[in-house]
């Protein structure tokens, strides 16, 4: 109801994001994760700076105090990071004045839900972003807002029913499929060490209530999630939330979910995962043939990959489901091929489609006769090239993943590593339920149009109060 206030947040944000990453940008990649973890904390920089620099003690007294997650980098980076931090803390200081300033010309009520949605990044950015759509249901809200309001809780209804037939699905198929299953343990294992993860630590047992109520700090609205995230990354969850399971107190697979977003997208962009593990993929092919209209955000991935490359299969790939399996590991060995090839010939690029015309024999359950691509040799939109001098993302720390054997395979020598384009699943979620539950015509007059609000650049001020822990 008052967008004018939405849009000068969003313009603040931007200048105050701006400034951040110019502070952290001077450091190595390690420590720029440690400042922008310190900021998700409440009150954590404050402490770190205050009275200057800190004695390993104090830091380990201040450390206590906060997560377990995040005691070791206090300790470790607390006192090297002290003049980042400190120009962090005069940030906050400038941020929280201009937003005060934005709050002043809206009344109380709004004043406090602003306050409120600034601690859910992921939903004022979409509010942010989507101005039109903001608009839209604000006017309807004016007009008829318990209309909005029982829309709301019923959307959230279905999908709260959808998801949890999903999650029912999923793990009655793995618990069908053992090969699927052991494959699908093996690349979640992958997945935590390329993300850093340390044996003992994903074999680690976790009590059911501590998975139901596992708290989550977010990122700060202000200052976005990390650079090196390609995709929106508000809430760092741990590996396990990704996988969808965790291990019981015998070691059993625990499935409390479909796996997430990203999850899924680093599955389906690594080529050599349909070749090691092509039964994984294979049930997630099967899910995704089964819930077409699912809103899942883990499930994105799946279809849009399927669509990339459905023309590279047979005409029975969506019904056969015990043939797909050597057509999926066919294809991943083909997708390597022309990974591997592509990453040391820039200029002479091939196709998926270069690679099954010429070796038939060594694919006979692919396609041959598939369209030729429209824009020859361009890569996919789910990829794009890494700037020069930057680390890829999720590097681990200290222990790098065992590397897969390589594959025998036509002019095979290097594979690039992906990265993904962004993709907003939340917002993605809710556009596709507007889009579903389009609002009724109302019998009274539209209002009359208002004016545009225009952004209005503001200098930067202070920051509020850090996030309170979100409950996931």
């Amino acid at each position: 109801m008052y967008p004018d206030a939405l849009v000068n947040v969003k313009a603040l944000q931007e200048h105050t994001q701006q400034e951040f990453q110019n502070i952290v940008g001077l450091y190595p990649r390690d420590e720029q994760e440690a400042i922008w973890n310190f900021t998700r904390y409440n009150g954590l920089v404050d402490r770190l700076v205050n009275n200057g620099k800190k004695k390993k003690s104090q830091l380990k007294a201040i450390a206590k105090d906060y997560p377990e997650e995040i005691r070791e980098d206090i300790v470790k980076y607390g006192r090297r990071l002290y003049d980042a931090l400190h120009k962090v803390q005069f940030l906050n200081f400038k941020n929280q004045k201009e937003f005060e300033k934005i709050l002043a010309d809206v009344p109380p009520a709004t004043q406090h839900a602003l306050r409120d949605l600034v601690a859910l990044p992921e939903v004022l950015s979409i509010l942010t972003e989507h101005m039109d759509m903001t608009k839209l249901i604000g006017d309807l809200y004016m007009r008829n807002p318990e209309w909005v309001l029982h829309k709301s809780d019923s959307l959230h209804v279905v999908a709260t029913r959808q998801h949890a037939k999903e999650t029912e699905d999923w793990k009655n198929k793995l618990a069908a499929d053992e090969q699927a299953k052991r494959e699908f343990e093996q690349a979640a294992i992958a997945y935590a060490e390329s993300n850093g993860y340390h044996k003992d630590h994903y074999h680690r047992h976790h009590h059911h209530d501590y998975i139901t109520h596992y708290y989550v700090h977010p990122y700060s609205y202000w200052y976005g999630y990390p650079w090196w995230y390609p995709y929106h990354y508000w809430y760092p969850y741990p590996y396990w939330y990704d996988w969808g399971y965790y291990y019981g107190p015998h070691g059993e697979i625990v499935v409390f979910g479909y796996p997430s977003f990203h999850f899924t997208y680093w599955y389906f962009y690594h080529p050599t995962h349909h070749y090691h593990y092509p039964h994984v993929t294979n049930a997630f092919v099967n899910h995704y043939y089964g819930h077409r209209g699912s809103t899942t955000a883990g499930n994105a991935p799946v279809g849009n990959w399927i669509n990339e490359n459905r023309q590279y299969f047979n005409d029975d790939f969506e019904t056969n489901e015990t043939g797909r399996v050597q057509q999926l590991r066919e294809f991943g060995e083909v997708q390597q091929a022309v990974a591997s090839h592509n990453a040391v010939n820039p200029s002479n690029k091939i196709t998926s489609r270069d690679v099954i015309q010429k070796n038939p024999e060594r694919y006979p359950n692919l396609n041959t006769k598939a369209d030729q691509p429209t824009e020859r040799n361009q890569p996919s939109p789910w990829f794009k090239e890494e700037p020069a001098k930057i680390p890829p993302a999720n590097v681990p720390r200290s222990e790098q993943p065992q590397q897969q054997k390589p594959l025998p395979q036509p002019d095979v020598k290097q594979q690039p590593t992906p990265r993904i384009e962004q993709k907003k699943n939340a917002e993605d979620y809710h556009k596709q339920q507007w889009e579903r539950n389009k609002p009724p015509v109302f019998k009274q007059p539209e209002p009359k149009s208002q004016p545009k609000v225009q952004p209005q650049p503001a200098p930067l001020r202070e920051q509020p109060k850090q996030n309170e822990p979100a409950v996931r």
